[in-house]
C-alpha cells in the first residue's frame, strides 16, 4: 500500500505588501495548493490554531511597529511550529527576540549574490546565488536566540544579513524575496523550510 502524502497546512499572514500573492504562489508551487492567505492585523493567534506552518509576508514599515508588524511576534515569541518569515518577517525575527532593525542604503530590485553557511533551508541550493532585494531596512544587532546563515555584501563592502535561524526552535527568516522571478532557487527553499519541524 503507497503512504499519502501529507500536504503542510500553511498560513501566510499578510502585512499588506504587493509580494504577497507572489509568494503565496511560490508555496503553491511545492505544496500543491494556495496557502491560505490572512492579513496580519485582522485575525488572532488563536485563529491559525490549526495550521501546521506560518509564513510571514514583506510589508512596508519597521517591525519594531506593531502597526506594521502586529501578530508576528507573539507567534515568534509563543509558538513552536515551523515559522518562517521574508523581508519584514525576517526583521520581525530578529526584533521579537531583541535584536535591532535600522535604515540601509535602499535596494529596489537588485540582484544580489548571497552566500550561504549550508544551513538546512538551503540544502542543495549552490553558495553563492542570485536573490532580489528590496528593502531600506537591515538587521543591524543580532539577538543571542538567532544566529546569521546567509549573508551578501553592499556596495562599500559591508555585509548585510540575508538570512537567519532560531538556534534551537524551526523559526528561519531571509532578507532576500525568494518569490521573485530574478531570485534563484526559491522553490528549493520554500520545500526546505516546510520540512523543518
Amino acid at each position: 500500500m503507497t503512504a499519502q502524502r501529507v500536504v503542510p497546512r500553511v498560513v501566510l499572514l499578510d502585512h499588506h505588501d504587493s509580494y504577497t500573492w507572489n509568494l503565496a504562489h511560490l508555496i503553491a508551487s511545492v505544496t500543491g495548493e494556495l496557502p491560505d492567505v490572512v492579513a496580519h492585523d485582522a485575525v488572532s493567534v488563536a485563529d491559525l490554531d490549526d495550521y501546521s506552518h506560518l509564513v510571514l509576508s514583506p510589508g512596508p514599515g519597521s517591525p519594531h511597529n506593531r502597526a506594521f508588524f502586529s501578530l508576528g511576534r507573539d507567534l515568534i515569541l509563543e509558538d513552536d511550529r515551523p515559522i518562517l518569515g521574508v523581508c519584514l518577517g525576517m526583521q520581525g525575527l530578529v526584533t521579537s527576540y531583541g535584536g535591532h532593525v535600522g535604515r540601509t542604503t535602499p535596494a529596489h530590485g537588485e540582484v544580489a549574490s548571497v552566500v550561504h553557511d549550508g544551513a538546512p533551508l538551503f540544502a542543495g541550493v549552490p553558495t553563492p546565488f542570485a536573490a532580489v532585494r528590496y528593502h531600506s531596512l537591515e538587521a543591524l544587532e543580532m539577538p543571542d536566540e538567532l544566529e546569521v546563515t546567509a549573508a551578501c555584501h553592499a556596495h562599500d563592502g559591508s555585509s548585510i544579513v540575508m538570512a537567519v535561524a532560531h538556534r534551537t526552535k524551526p523559526q528561519v527568516g531571509v532578507q532576500f524575496h525568494p518569490e521573485s522571478i530574478l531570485s534563484e532557487h526559491g522553490a528549493n527553499i520554500v520545500r526546505n523550510f516546510l520540512e523543518l519541524s
